[in-house]
Formats: C-alpha cells, structure tokens, sequence
C-alpha cells in the first residue's frame, strides 16, 4: 500500500491521583506517573497507522455530567429539571432564598475559569471545592471530602498537564469520534465528527472521552467510536447469545472500523486499526436479582473475550493475539457501594483485572455519589481511563517484538523504525530474520 497505513485506537468506555489497577500487580488509589517509555533519542511511539478506541456502557459512558445536580434538586427538593434534565430550576417554597444559579451545578466554563486564574494553592482548592459543592450537601462531612478530593484532582490534573484547561474547551482537530446507540432495535449514529469538544456530540453532551482524549500520550491522532446507551444491562442488551440490542450495535463497530470511523484517517491516506477497548457498565446488572448479579463476572469474561476475537481482525498488528488487545474497565462507584449487590458487581470487574495480564481497572468510588458523574468527576475518570491505557500500550509496545536477530539482541530496544532494531522493522510489524 502506498502512503502511511493509519491505526485507530479503539477504547471502550467502560485520575492527583490516577486510580486504577493493573493485571495482578497493579492497584493504584494514587502515586502512578503514567510515563511512557521513549527511546535513547526521547521520539514517543507513533504508530504508522491511526490508531481508534472503542468505548462502550451505559449512561455514564454517554456523560450526562449535568444531570447530578437534576439528581440533587430532586434529593432536596429544592428544584426540578427541565429542558430535558439539562437545567434546573427552583420550587416556588424555596424561592425567598435560593436562585436557579444557586442549583445549576458544576459548570466546566467556571471550573476552567477558577484554574487559570492561577491563584495559590489554598485559595484555589477552596474555589473549586465551593463550586463542587453546589451539587453536594454542605452539611454532610462526606461531601465536603469528596469536594476538597475533587478539587485536588483538578489541581493534580493542571499539574500534570499544564496544558488541559487551556484547551478542554477547544476543538481537538486530530481526534474525531462518534456515538452510536440503539433506536426501535435498529442501530442509530447520533454523532460523527471529525473534532472531538465538549459539543462535538459524541457524548451527552460529554463523557470520560472528553478528558482522555486531552491526556492520552501515546498518539497524538486517534478515533473514539462510542456505543453506549443508558439503562442497559450486560445480562440483556449486551447479551451475545440472544443477541441483545446493544451487542448487535457493538458488533457492527467491532467488525467494521472503516464503518465506525468513515473520518479515519483524515488526510485520506492508509487505515485504521484498533488498539483498546474500554467498558464502563453494570449498574443496572445490580437491578437484577442475586444470581444474575453473581453472574455476572462469568458474563464479562465471555463479553470481552468475544469483543477481543471481534475486534481482532481489524486490530493493529502489534496484537499477536486477541487476548493482547488492551481492555480499561471502570468499576461502578460511589453509590453502588452501598448496595450488596453492587459490591458484588464490583467485585466482578476486580476479579476480571486480576486474572487478565492485559486489562487495567479504573476506580470511581472516590468520587461523586450521584447516579451521574458531574462534571469535575467525568474529567478525572477520564484522565485516569487515559494513564490506564497508556500503561496497556507500553507494555505492549515493549513486549511483543521478536528480538531473535543479532542487531535486536544487542540493542535490546524498540522497533520504533528501521534505523532502531532489526533492519526491516516498523512500529507496528514483528522483525523479520535476517
């Protein structure tokens, strides 16, 4: 083939303080770099082709950062949602002391305003603790912990990423994504753009994607294909043996990355390849009753070992097999906790982590208790989505070449290009023998 052949990244959507594990040696509430390894000449991997993610779940994989404070006026009483749960607005009984800006909840706008004013340490946190308390209940300790948690994650995230709210709020023009979900049984692509923001559509209206397409630094171009619809279970809709609605819809994406991204690549040149997987669901599955909660471990193994086989064909050839294919789960968060059959749920994804070499966990009980992330919640899962499968890619960019010549043998490097490792090597292809 002429020109460059593009890899695309698929993630599956399933943080100060990258929260997420490892296989069985890692399990992070904290103190990961997240660096990926470079070579003597300090080039980051860039593969010869585009790479995509796949996300898919449920509703907090489509985002609906704004319905948190939906959910805490309804709690308080002190409001209702309107224009489709996207705003609020008071009850007349509390109108003498309480305004509709009052209950609006986070905004990303004011969030990015409150960190480039670039003001001390403490005088920060304590912005942006007041305004992540706007959905929270000051009176609760628990409240103001995850605030001030929240906060300090904000400011990690500014730190580690001098960058990001910079730009958060500006179009990425070398990452498009899309989102498909289901509609009367027939698969429906509410969005396709060739520029991932905060209203390019790929989310409601913003997801994990959002921050992790600013913080991922392993490729500097990729795709995000996203199915994902909210009120869905891994038992049903995403079942593969009946088939569900969901999985039919998944199916199609895995199997057709020219389908799933018809913007890939956007210069027109080469293909896209798959690189990930990422998975963001089960609250619903905690709806169920006890056995389909307690089976639903067995149910994720055969979900993503079927996920795997699917994306393989079209996967960057990095992956020798399916089973090499990065998965990122996010584990259910703060409220399940509370329930036993959402613990054993999580305990599910724990257990799947653990037993898989290539899979990394991300945790979220740290963060909001609503049933929707808000908005400071949906940029830290995704920042730590991102360290996550950085760490999957290094790993699989540092392990999967055939060293077997002299010239590999003594360098015991990368393949990143021919001048590097083994003569006729490429970034993305085993060395050949000599």
């Amino acid at each position: 083939m002429n020109g460059s052949v593009t890899t695309i990244i698929l993630v599956v959507v399933v943080a100060c303080c990258n929260s997420y594990a490892h296989g069985k040696v890692r399990d992070f509430n904290g103190g990961i770099d997240g660096t990926i390894r470079r070579d003597d000449k300090d080039r980051q991997l860039q593969g010869a082709s585009t790479p995509a993610f796949l996300f898919a779940g449920q509703s907090n994989m489509e985002g609906h950062p704004m319905m948190a404070a939906c959910e805490f006026t309804k709690a308080t009483k002190k409001g209702r949602c309107v224009s489709g749960e996207l705003e609020v607005e008071v009850n007349e009984d509390f109108t003498k002391n309480v305004t509709n800006d009052d209950i609006q909840g986070q905004n990303l706008n004011r969030i990015v305003e409150i960190i480039q004013e670039e003001l001390p340490y403490q005088e920060a946190m304590t912005k942006l603790k007041q305004h992540i308390l706007r959905i929270m209940d000051p009176a609760i300790n628990a409240d103001h912990s995850r605030a001030w948690w929240q906060a300090a994650n904000m400011l990690s995230t500014k730190s580690n990423y001098p960058s990001f709210f910079d730009t958060i709020e500006e179009d990425l023009d070398d990452v498009y994504c899309s989102w498909t979900r289901t509609n009367g049984g027939q698969s429906v692509v509410l969005a396709e753009s060739k520029v991932l923001s905060a209203s390019s559509g790929c989310g409601a209206p913003f997801g994990p994607e959002l921050a992790f397409s600013h913080t991922l630094e392993t490729f500097d171009e990729f795709g995000i294909a996203k199915v994902a619809e909210g009120g869905t279970t891994l038992r049903h809709e995403w079942n593969m043996d009946e088939p569900g609605r969901c999985w039919e819809a998944f199916a199609e994406q895995m199997g057709n990355i020219a389908g799933a991204h018809r913007n890939c690549p956007l210069d027109g040149s080469g293909s896209c390849k798959w690189h990930g997987l990422v998975w963001f669901q089960g609250e619903n599955d905690m709806f169920l009753d006890e056995e389909d909660a307690r089976a639903y471990g067995d149910e994720l193994q055969r979900f993503i070992e079927e996920a795997r086989r699917e994306m393989f064909p079209e996967a960057a050839p990095i992956f020798q097999t399916p089973e090499d294919i990065p998965v990122v789960i996010v584990q259910l968060g703060c409220w399940p906790t509370g329930f036993f059959l959402g613990q054993l749920i999580m305990e599910a994804e724990r257990a799947f982590v653990d037993q898989d070499s290539n899979s990394a966990l991300v945790k979220t009980n740290d963060l909001s208790c609503f049933y929707h992330y808000d908005v400071s919640s949906h940029l830290i899962i995704g920042e730590r989505i991102a360290k996550a499968m950085d760490g999957l890619l290094a790993s699989s960019f540092h392990e999967t070449f055939d060293r077997t010549t002299k010239d590999c043998q003594s360098k015991s490097a990368l393949c990143y290009d021919d001048s590097d490792c083994c003569g006729s090597c490429d970034a993305y292809h085993r060395c050949q023998s000599k």
